[in-house]
């Protein structure tokens, strides 16, 4: 089975953390995730719930006749008070929590945000669920967060090494399915 995972594509926002942020694309970043796409075949389509996903998932579906479904699961982490903030506010409103964050972010949670490890189980949970759909090959539009913990789970990388991982705006990620090995068949990003 082929699992193609695509990142959206440029947001109309300027957030720091832009986790449950709806903030929508723009007509660039529509653009991003079409022509990424050209010449690709699917036969159903996977996306998070929020709009800079789900409005192009939507769109795609519906040009190419495929069956959408919105997995809840797909949608990015949640970075709780700082979610969708500019980073100046960040920093001025929570000054040591932000130092702190920085200086260790896998094992620092901002305040209210999801944990990571909690994040980590949903992605893997939401990969199992389109896994097991039975359709090859299938697109799941998403999230660099999402992407990158996918990475991870077929690179066996530390966590320590997730910012070594680029996954810029409409990057493609293939992931081949095989029983329970997973291969990293395809990465395209423009940076």
């Amino acid at each position: 089975m082929r699992i193609d995972l695509l990142r959206h594509g440029e947001c109309a926002d300027e957030a720091f953390l832009r986790g449950r942020t709806d903030a929508p694309l723009t007509d660039r970043g529509m653009g991003q995730m079409r022509r990424r796409l050209i010449r690709r075949r699917h036969r159903a389509v996977f996306t998070s719930p929020l709009q800079r996903c789900r409005a192009f998932a939507e769109q795609w579906a519906d040009s190419h006749n495929l069956p959408l479904t919105v997995l809840d699961e797909l949608a990015e982490r949640d970075w709780g008070e700082w979610d969708g903030l500019p980073l100046e506010t960040v920093r001025q409103r929570w000054p040591e929590a932000l130092e702190a964050y920085l200086a260790d972010p896998f094992a620092v949670t901002p305040p209210g945000a999801e944990p990571l490890e909690a994040f980590r189980r949903r992605v893997r949970a939401a990969l199992a669920q389109v896994a097991a759909s039975g359709c090859d090959p299938v697109l799941v539009v998403t999230h660099g967060g999402v992407m990158k913990l996918a990475a991870q789970a077929v690179l066996g990388f530390p966590d320590t090494r997730l910012f070594n991982f680029a996954v810029e705006p409409a990057c493609l990620m293939g992931v081949a399915v095989i029983g329970d090995f997973l291969r990293l068949e395809q990465l395209e990003n423009d940076a």
